[in-house]
């Protein structure tokens, strides 16, 4: 069995965990010291202390598959020329150049390996080397954005919690509304992106309950409730909205009172 250094985490752990998960998802026979092995195996191999074809056999004998260590060796060999950025226009004009860096491009299969061979070799923190090794155009604010939001295995997909919840509307109180990449830091398994859209979603549903609840109890007529919010950003969310909530048969009434 191979013995982990605790010293020196690999900054990928949390991608070959994943390996991991993803090569026995299926596999009811692999117990959890057959999992626990592979994975600081795996490690070590990041760190340099055992060889390739050593972890593949060894992998292969723990959890019936070489397919995590092999992911593992891909970033591992991952070549250090970076992708060649093919500039629309004028090949030799800085002007294009900028534009093409900031034209939306979608991240290829490739592109996520280099971003993670980035990572390997200068660390989690280093975006400008990171972002020069991965080539074909990307910036450092995208080779961030693309780990903190879609590549980190810590973030999650799944549903928020209640905890969670509370604990989003405990950081806006101390960082405010704005500072998203704080709250997401402190969040941990949230990006900032997450953050802001479930912040602002609660809030809005939060606004339409009080206006249905006081249409309920009131003979207020809802579209001066409606235009409190009619200048506000949730302008186009709120006319969705009352139509919905609000079961008049004026409710064609309601929707013309913003247009």
């Amino acid at each position: 069995m191979y013995q982990e250094n605790e010293t020196q985490e690999a900054p990928l752990r949390g991608v070959v965990e994943k390996y991991i998960d993803e090569a026995t998802v299926n596999s009811p026979s692999i117990t959890e010291e057959n999992r626990d092995n592979a994975l600081i195996c795996l490690l070590n191999l990041l760190k340099g202390e055992i060889d390739q074809e050593s972890a593949l056999i060894y992998v292969q004998s723990q959890l019936s598959t070489s397919e995590p260590a092999e992911k593992v060796i891909s970033i591992i060999r991952t070549s250090p020329k970076p992708i060649e950025c093919h500039v629309r226009g004028n090949s030799n004009s800085s002007i294009s150049s900028i534009k093409n860096r900031k034209h939306h491009k979608n991240w290829t299969n490739y592109e996520d390996q280099r971003l993670l061979a980035g990572i390997y070799r200068y660390g989690i923190e280093s975006w400008r080397r990171i972002s020069e090794f991965v080539g074909n155009g990307r910036t450092r604010a995208q080779c961030a954005q693309r780990w903190c939001r879609v590549l980190n295995p810590a973030i999650k997909k799944a549903p928020w919690s209640e905890e969670e919840l509370q604990n989003l509307r405990t950081l806006v109180e101390i960082h405010g509304d704005k500072n998203w990449k704080a709250i997401s830091h402190e969040m941990k398994t949230r990006s900032d992106v997450q953050c802001r859209y479930k912040y602002f979603h609660v809030m809005k549903m939060k606004k339409v309950s009080e206006i249905k609840d006081v249409e309920l109890k009131t003979d207020v007529n809802p579209c001066v409730i409606c235009s409190s919010i009619e200048n506000s950003r949730d302008h186009e969310y709120f006319t969705v909205e009352l139509m919905s909530c609000l079961n008049s048969k004026e409710g064609d009434y309601y929707f013309d009172f913003f247009e």
